[in-house]
């Protein structure tokens, strides 16, 4: 079961779940983009599209029916299956060869982010890695949601090739506010350079920006506790310093579980796992400091732009 964080208040009869979920007054079902959700009963109506999810280490996640590991007042379920955007989409009209080019890449971001999944609970299932961190890892790999061809709608994240720079990966949210129930419907877009989702790196970053898509869902998620007079200090609306930080950590995280030192960023350092947890906290925070220093030009004291600022009405 894939989660996120914990959700925002209700809005609306209609609305009536945390989530923000559509309430079907005919059925009584939520409708959830992927599935219904049958709260009576306190599980969905069908199964999980995740099917590979289960994990020795935790006898709920095999329960393809239930909602939230059995733990609603903690996390969230996602809403839905996240799109090919235009420059991964199969087109008949395409050549062979290009066709089998999208088809690659298309599988490689799969396989990468099935690969993080699987070291992370390798890792966890030895003892190697903390609940905490194993969450973590998680919790950004399924960020994106089930993958594209399976029953549902889309939920706002599309995965495609072609980052400014030769950057590794990139994540654009916008969030079109909906004067009606007072939220916002989120869209992510997230790409990665072609030949690094082909590379024996790309499950880092499929999880380092999958913090992001996290992050940019949980502030969706709070948008209606976030009012003119909180709206710089509450915890969702991070800035991009904030989510990078994010991402950095969990960063750290997988190529612990790897057993790997990050030799590009240098945010883990195998020799680190003989330190306390406080002491590798200082190291990874170090790290990331300078690194979001270096590369991006933001500080604790200039942050950059906030989710807040990517709202829109209407978004183009």
């Amino acid at each position: 079961m894939t989660n996120r964080s914990r959700a925002g208040g209700c809005a609306g009869a209609n609305y009536p779940f945390l989530t923000l979920k559509e309430r079907d007054v005919e059925t009584g079902l939520d409708y959830f983009g992927a599935r219904y959700y049958a709260s009576t009963q306190g599980r969905f109506t069908s199964a999980d599209p995740i099917l590979s999810s289960g994990r020795p280490s935790n006898p709920q996640t095999w329960n393809k029916y239930s909602y939230t590991l059995g733990n609603p007042l903690k996390f969230v379920d996602p809403d839905g299956l996240f799109e090919w955007d235009a420059s991964l989409k199969d087109d008949p009209s395409l050549s062979d060869k290009e066709r089998k080019r999208r088809e690659q890449l298309r599988n490689a971001f799969i396989a990468a982010r099935d690969r993080a999944r699987a070291d992370a609970a390798k890792a966890h299932d030895a003892g190697k890695l903390s609940d905490e961190r194993f969450k973590a890892i998680n919790d950004a790999s399924n960020a994106y949601g089930p993958d594209p061809g399976q029953a549902g709608s889309d939920n706002g994240v599309s995965v495609g090739v072609g980052t400014d720079d030769g950057q590794p990966g990139s994540t654009d949210p916008t969030f079109a506010i909906n004067e009606k129930w007072n939220g916002v419907t989120p869209s992510i877009a997230v790409k990665f350079d072609a030949d690094f989702l082909t590379s024996g790196s790309a499950s880092i970053g499929v999880v380092h920006e999958g913090v992001h898509v996290e992050d940019a869902f949980a502030y969706a998620a709070a948008y209606s506790e976030i009012t003119p007079q909180n709206v710089l200090t509450h915890p969702a609306n991070m800035a991009q310093w904030d989510t990078e930080n994010h991402a950095f950590h969990v960063q750290s995280h997988l190529f612990e579980a790897m057993g790997k030192d990050d030799k590009r960023w240098g945010t883990w350092q195998q020799k680190w796992a003989k330190l306390d947890v406080q002491q590798q906290e200082g190291m990874r925070q170090g790290v990331a400091t300078k690194i979001i220093r270096d590369a991006y030009k933001w500080t604790p004291d200039n942050k950059g732009w906030t989710f807040s600022s990517r709202n829109c009405r209407p978004c183009k």
